[in-house]
């Protein structure tokens, strides 16, 4: 390579100086964190009568969307479907539903409740 290849290379490599460069860090905003706080509901019932089911729950994480669902454990049956809906940091919530005891065995109620990522 003759010197002046040589110096017109080193030019073509030297031409993209920077001048200037700045990171940028974006936090990953957490996700809700719900945790059912209370539950009431009687510790026994005739067969055949209504018995109601309530209690409240808290989000100890971020903002975003939570899921909840109420069922009989045995039977798979839903009392409450899973539903979605977006809840604050913070932000507190209640549920309540009236069930109808059965009238052949002890009721086993779950009450689930998570987020979505």
């Amino acid at each position: 390579m003759s010197e002046q290849e040589l110096y017109e290379r080193v030019v073509e490599l030297a031409a993209d100086v920077l001048d200037a460069s700045r990171d940028i860090t974006v936090a990953l905003s957490p996700y809700p964190l719900i945790a059912i706080v209370s539950v009431t509901a009687p510790s026994s019932a005739r067969p055949g009568t209504t018995i109601n089911i309530s209690g409240t729950f808290k989000n100890n994480g971020g903002w975003g969307v939570f899921w909840f669902r109420m069922y009989d454990i045995d039977t798979q049956t839903d009392y409450i479907p899973r539903i979605t809906q977006t809840i604050a940091a913070g932000e507190t919530g209640s549920f309540t539903k009236d069930i109808l005891m059965p009238t052949n065995r002890d009721l086993h109620v779950r009450i689930e409740i998570g987020h979505v990522e």
